[in-house]
């Protein structure tokens, strides 16, 4: 369950002083703290972004191996059979959730253990791997068919760590491979794609194998709203560096309303509590361009936004916060008794309160 929180600035005189509107406007060195603020009132979200606000209550679906192993963590060294999955109703999940007054589902198609829900053409690891449905099952598939059935709204979690692979000897993650010319998507015999988009970046082997599954999942499973990068590394090789340039380049292309958590479009407000800070302010003072960036570090300061942090910034930019969190003790099932799972009343407060 997620939501998003925001205050819009007024939209009044919006074009006065010859001040155009931006999603994100530069601070000249010689600008007086008046200016800084005029400029600050002249930052709008984009067509995506305030689409994006107005989805409010969002399902957050973590589901996987570690569902299996009760691990709130994978190690990317489990045996796909571990996916014991016998039965799957995905209609009955939505039917929940619209019933709850949810308006998009996220789910993690792929977390850091790199085992995929879909049956992905550039690993084994995953859902093809399994028992369910002799190999032949796709969780991502039955569920974009029961969006559209209940008229939710897709989101993609897709992990840029990958502890597969960086354990696995054949693995991609931080082989110190060069960085090279590549076409995304790379043909796989006997798995055309409809789409027939192609893209050419220089980038090495896990960026490579990571663009290509993004181009699967933006291209054949439905318009998808929202792609959510998480932050976390269990571990890292190599110096592995992402390549979010490249990726931003796809997903504007391949999902042109979709807003990307973690970058530009939408931020981590710091906690996985469900709270937000006491004033949670959209429009946030940058050191660099944050269409050019490649860093995004997460922004967990209170202070975050208020009037005197603007004063410092370089650019300003519009940038809505969501908030999530579990109603379990961690983000996987357990089991039904020692893991702790939260009141309806309980969760509905921290909706009203944050």
């Amino acid at each position: 369950m997620k939501k998003s929180l925001f205050l819009l600035c007024a939209f009044a005189s919006l074009q006065a002083i010859g001040q155009q509107t931006s999603n994100t406007i530069a601070v000249a060195p010689g600008d007086s703290h008046e200016a800084i603020i005029r400029k600050a009132a002249h930052v709008v979200p984009t067509r995506n972004q305030y689409a994006a606000l107005q989805n409010e209550f969002i399902a957050f679906i973590h589901f996987g191996p570690n569902t299996f192993t009760r691990m709130e963590w994978g190690n990317g060294k489990e045996d796909p059979a571990i996916f014991a999955l016998q039965n799957l109703d995905t209609d009955q999940w939505c039917a929940a959730m619209k019933a709850a007054g949810m308006k998009m589902v996220i789910i993690t198609v792929k977390h850091h253990d790199g085992f995929v829900l879909w049956q992905s053409r550039y690993t084994k690891h995953g859902i093809m791997s399994t028992g369910f449905r002799n190999g032949k099952g796709d969780i991502l598939r039955n569920l974009s068919a029961s969006l559209k059935k209940y008229g939710l709204k897709l989101g993609i979690y897709l992990s840029p760590a990958d502890l597969f692979q960086i354990e696995n000897a054949e693995g991609l993650y931080g082989n110190l491979s060069k960085y090279t010319q590549r076409t995304i998507p790379r043909a796989v015999a006997g798995r055309p794609f409809a789409n027939k988009t192609t893209f050419t970046f220089e980038v090495d082997d896990y960026n490579e194998y990571f663009l290509n599954q993004l181009f699967e999942l933006l291209t054949e499973y439905g318009p998808v709203h929202e792609v959510w990068f998480d932050g976390a590394h269990p571990k890292t090789k190599g110096g592995q560096q992402y390549n979010y340039a490249a990726w931003k380049k796809l997903i504007h292309t391949l999902a042109p309303k979709a807003v990307i958590f973690g970058k530009e479009d939408v931020r981590w407000c710091g906690n996985e509590a469900g709270r937000t800070r006491a004033e949670e302010w959209n429009i946030i003072p940058y050191a660099m361009n944050p269409a050019t960036a490649t860093n995004f570090p997460d922004l967990e300061a209170d202070s975050l936004g208020q009037r005197d942090k603007l004063y410092s910034a370089k650019f300003l930019h519009y940038q809505q916060a969501e908030t999530n969190t579990s109603i379990r003790e961690g983000w996987f099932y357990r089991d039904d008794t020692r893991q702790k799972v939260r009141s309806a009343d309980d969760v509905f407060d921290i909706y009203e309160r944050y």
